[in-house]
């Protein structure tokens, strides 16, 4: 059954999502934390990539290839200070 992958930058906005969640189990797959669970009755995948484009391409493609995917939402902001 395909599954909608949502990809967190941060642990808060992760968190936010876990907690809409249902049904959920937590796998680990190499360092990831991957949440397994339902939202609204949709199969979801949740877990933190972290930080910035290399962090979330490895982790988008990590979840790529152990899932079959319907879609992938990245999810998270950043404000660069200087």
């Amino acid at each position: 059954m395909k599954k909608i992958v949502i990809i967190a930058a941060m642990n808060e906005e992760m968190q936010e999502i876990r907690n809409i969640m249902k049904d959920v189990s937590i796998k680990k797959i190499f360092d990831i934390d991957v949440y397994e669970g339902k939202i609204n009755g949709k199969d979801c995948v949740l877990a933190l990539g972290g930080v910035g484009k290399v962090n979330a391409a490895r982790s988008t493609q990590i979840l790529i290839d152990m899932y079959e995917v319907e879609f992938v939402i990245n999810v998270g902001s950043a404000r660069r200070f200087r």
